[in-house]
């Protein structure tokens, strides 16, 4: 009878969820009481952490021996988790000056869209120093802004023995084909995906063709993913933010 009155006045100061909680607890067979304390201080509210938490501990000495006992009790919580290999709240956030990411992001060539691409290199424009001397000036020179020059984009994917896709492009590109959707100048956009994996911003690519194709290197004595790579020419790209 005792310990029911006990886990009910318990039940009752877990309830009232009270800064610091204190009373006593009756150890059967021994009649002398324990003094407990519940600890609240930290935030354990429903609405910190979904749920209630609260650390029981006490004492008693009966015979000349000294019991000592503690226990933690939690009701609820867990509402954040969102179930077995789900992201934590907030792991998508960033904090305010943090560079956006440069490992997510999408392909898209001509009409086809593809998502197994491992790197992109290549996105480079710039512009040569063209000096001119001028007359009796042996100690420097003008340096005039010359024409711009886009570098090759470089692609590289894991290797699908079911896919040969680039190597038909680049086939047909040398063969002169221009029937075949393959063999035609294509159109590149490269869509940047931020932690939540929203797209961000995007480089378009403009008459890009294919000008080299590597296949996977083979190794029998590595255990690595083959890759295979190719390299497109275009005349120009965009960049568009947001």
């Amino acid at each position: 009878m005792a310990a029911a009155n006990t886990r009910r006045k318990a039940s009752k100061l877990i309830a009232a969820e009270a800064p610091r909680t204190t009373g006593s607890l009756h150890v059967l067979p021994a009649t002398a009481p324990v003094a407990f304390e519940i600890d609240d201080s930290e935030p354990t509210s429903a609405a910190a952490f979904g749920g209630f938490s609260a650390t029981v501990s006490g004492s008693v000495s009966a015979g000349g021996a000294t019991i000592s006992a503690s226990a933690t009790i939690s009701l609820g919580g867990g509402g954040g988790g969102g179930g077995g290999g789900g992201k934590a709240a907030g792991a998508d956030s960033t904090r305010q000056g943090d560079p956006d990411v440069a490992y997510s992001f999408q392909i898209k060539i001509g009409e086809k869209q593809y998502g197994e691409f491992a790197e992109v290199g290549g996105l480079s424009w710039k512009a040569e120093a063209i000096p001119v001397r001028s007359g009796g000036n042996n100690e420097w020179s003008h340096n005039l802004r010359g024409p711009g020059k886009f570098e090759p984009l470089t692609l590289k994917r894991g290797w699908f023995a079911s896919k040969g896709e680039f190597y038909d492009m680049m086939r047909d590109s040398l063969s002169g084909t221009t029937v075949a959707p393959a063999g035609k100048r294509q159109n590149v956009t490269i869509v940047v995906l931020n932690r939540a994996y929203q797209p961000i911003a995007e480089y378009q690519v403009s008459n890009a063709f294919i000008t080299e194709y590597s296949g996977l290197s083979l190794n029998a004595m590595s255990s690595a993913v083959g890759f295979e790579q190719i390299r497109m020419s275009y005349d120009y790209f965009v960049y568009k933010a947001g």
